[in-house]
C-alpha cells in the first residue's frame, strides 16, 4: 500500500469481506459481530488505514453533505440504486449526509453540498454543467467530456473495456464467431456508448461484422423479444451479449423457449450482471460491477478531494469489479 492512501476497499480485500461490512465496523454502525469488527480494525491498523483527519478539521466551515447526481434515465436500474447506497455508506464514514439531486435541469437554485459525485454523465447534461459552473467541487464516475470538463476535480473509472474484452475473448476461445450485442440506447449514459464502442472495436479487430440491436433502458418485454429474435434469425448468431442488467436473464428465457441449449447452441453473456439471475448463473458469463464498493470508493475520492482543495485532478481506477465466466 506504500505510496497511496489505504482505502476501505483495500481493507475489505485483505479480510475477505465487503466494503460495506468494513465501513460499518469502522463507523460503529450496522450489525457486525464483535469478533468480525475486531478483525477488521486489526487489519486496518496493520495496513496503516487512517481517517481523513484533514477533511474533519474543515468540517466546521462545511455544510456536511455530499451530493450525488444520477442521470434520470437510469435511476430505476438496480446498479445505480446500489451505487447510491455505497456512496451513502462512504459519506457516513466521512461524517457527512448524502443529498441525491432530484432536479433534471439547472434551475436557479444553488447546490447546498460541499462536493458532488456525478456518475456516467453525458457531455450535454445540464445538471453536471451547472455543478461545474457553480464551482461545486465535482468528481466524475466514468468519463465526462462536456463543457468545463477541465473543472472536474477527480475521476473514478472501472476497467469496463478490459472486462468486456475478457468476456468477448472467452467467447472467441469457445469458438464463437458471430456474436450479437443487445445494447441500450446511447442517450442513457456514457457507459452505454463506451460498451457499444468496445464491442464494435473488438469485432473489427477479429474480422467480424458487428451486429448490434439497441433497446430502451426500460424496454418492454416485446421490444427485448424483437431484438433477441432479430439477433438469432440474422446470420446464425452463436453468442448473445447483453449490455444492461437483466437483459441476459430475459434472453435466456427467449433462447430456451426456442428450444436452443445455452452452452451448446450458443453462449450468453452480460456486461452488467444482475445479482441472482446473471452473476453466478453457470450458463452466463457476466461482469459483477460491485456497485456498493464502487459507490463507497467514489465517496472516498470526493472526501480526499475536499480535504486538499489545491490538489490537481486525480484519476483513480476502481478494481473491485469481477468477471464470472461460464464453462
Amino acid at each position: 500500500m506504500a505510496g497511496s492512501r489505504v482505502t476501505i476497499v483495500d481493507i475489505a480485500r485483505e479480510v475477505g469481506l465487503s466494503a460495506v461490512t468494513v465501513s460499518c465496523a469502522l463507523n460503529g454502525t450496522g450489525r457486525v459481530s464483535a469478533g468480525t469488527a475486531a478483525r477488521i480494525k486489526q487489519a486496518a491498523e496493520r495496513l496503516g488505514y487512517v481517517t481523513n483527519r484533514a477533511a474533519r478539521s474543515l468540517r466546521g466551515s462545511r455544510i456536511g453533505a455530499f451530493g450525488l447526481y444520477i442521470p434520470p434515465a437510469v435511476r430505476n436500474i438496480a446498479f445505480y440504486m446500489d451505487f447510491a447506497f455505497g456512496v451513502s455508506d462512504g459519506a457516513a464514514l466521512a461524517g457527512n449526509d448524502l443529498t441525491l439531486f432530484a432536479r433534471t435541469s439547472t434551475g436557479a437554485r444553488s447546490f447546498q453540498v460541499d462536493g458532488a459525485i456525478a456518475i456516467d454523465p453525458r457531455p450535454d447534461d445540464p445538471v453536471v454543467g451547472a455543478l461545474l459552473a457553480s464551482g461545486t467541487p465535482t468528481i466524475s464516475v466514468g468519463r465526462y467530456e462536456g463543457r468545463n470538463a477541465e473543472a472536474i476535480r477527480g475521476t473514478l473509472v472501472a476497467r469496463h473495456a478490459e472486462l468486456q474484452t475478457e468476456i468477448l475473448d472467452h467467447l472467441y476461445r469457445r469458438g464463437r464467431r458471430r456474436p450479437a450485442l443487445i445494447a441500450v440506447d446511447d442517450a442513457t449514459s456514457s457507459w452505454a456508448t463506451d460498451s457499444r464502442q468496445t464491442f464494435t472495436r473488438w469485432c473489427t479487430a477479429h474480422g467480424i461484422e458487428p451486429f448490434v440491436r439497441a433497446v430502451d433502458l426500460d424496454a418492454a418485454p416485446r421490444q427485448v423479444v424483437a431484438a433477441v429474435t432479430a439477433a438469432l434469425d440474422t446470420g446464425g448468431t452463436d453468442a448473445l451479449v447483453c449490455a444492461a442488467q437483466g437483459l441476459a436473464a430475459q434472453g435466456q428465457i427467449i433462447v430456451e423457449g426456442r428450444g436452443l441449449t445455452i452452452g451448446r447452441d450458443l453462449d450468453l453473456a452480460s456486461f452488467a450482471g444482475a445479482v441472482g439471475v446473471e452473476i453466478d448463473n453457470p450458463l452466463v458469463s457476466a461482469i459483477d460491477l460491485a456497485p456498493l464498493a464502487y459507490g463507497f470508493a467514489a465517496a472516498e475520492l470526493l472526501d480526499d478531494v475536499l480535504a486538499s482543495p489545491a490538489r490537481a485532478h486525480e484519476h483513480r481506477w476502481f478494481d473491485g469489479t469481477r468477471v464470472h465466466l461460464a464453462t
